[in-house]
């Protein structure tokens, strides 16, 4: 689990093995798919399938927690 900031754009990017779970504690995000796009309200969640090509950004700095698997070491 991760907490973090975000303001503007982030590059696009994919996640081949794992999914990841968006949650907005406070503020909005959104999430460009390549087919569409995907808003985000504080007290929202939204998982990300593996294997998804997509780009987070946000107008103004939201506070999200990002929820992945365990990396197996």
């Amino acid at each position: 689990m991760q907490l973090f900031k975000i303001n503007g754009d982030f590059i696009w990017h994919e996640h081949p093995d794992t999914e990841k779970l968006f949650i907005v504690l406070e503020g909005e995000m959104f999430i460009d798919f390549r087919d569409g796009q995907g808003k985000i309200s504080k007290g929202e969640m939204f998982i990300v399938p593996g294997g998804i090509e997509h780009k987070p950004f946000a107008k103004q700095e939201p506070h999200i927690m990002l929820v992945e698997p365990k990396a197996v070491i």
